[in-house]
């Protein structure tokens, strides 16, 4: 039983990221009126600048805000200086949308090389979190949450 009840819960935790990055694309499509393709290459981008921060200083906080903050500029300049120019002009969107993540991803191929890379969690999300009967790791927990 503590087999399954791990599995949901560790399906539940990769649930919420699809649900991230699904959320933008719904709340951008359904209140903007804007088909915005690119949110998968601006998590991607934030993901990979977040890892250069913690590699280069170890500070698990500090990654977490400055790669929030660059996806969030990221997508803010995309909006403004192409998206809003295409407004009511779905397929002109869509085409300039996965350009622009076609750019980002290509970029991040020749900046990371594309390795599979791995944050280690901070201290007080590295340790496991007593459930009933079973442990179950604070840091997707954090994700979860």
């Amino acid at each position: 039983m503590q087999f399954w009840i791990i599995q949901t819960l560790n399906g539940v935790a990769y649930g919420m990221l699809l649900f991230l990055l699904s959320a933008g694309l719904s709340l951008i499509l359904g209140m903007m009126n804007i088909a915005n393709l690119a949110h998968g290459a601006f998590y991607l981008l934030a993901s990979y600048i977040g890892y250069s921060v913690v590699r280069g200083t170890g500070n698990f906080p500090l990654a977490l805000a400055v790669g929030t903050l660059t996806g969030l500029a990221v997508g803010f300049v995309t909006e403004r200086v192409f998206m809003r120019r295409l407004l009511g002009r779905t397929h002109s969107q869509v085409l300039v949308s996965i350009g622009i993540a076609l750019v980002i991803t290509d970029a991040a191929l020749v900046i990371w090389h594309g390795d599979p890379v791995t944050i280690r969690p901070p201290a007080l999300l590295s340790r496991s979190i007593d459930l009933w009967v079973m442990r179950f790791p604070a840091y997707r927990r954090f994700i979860i949450a």
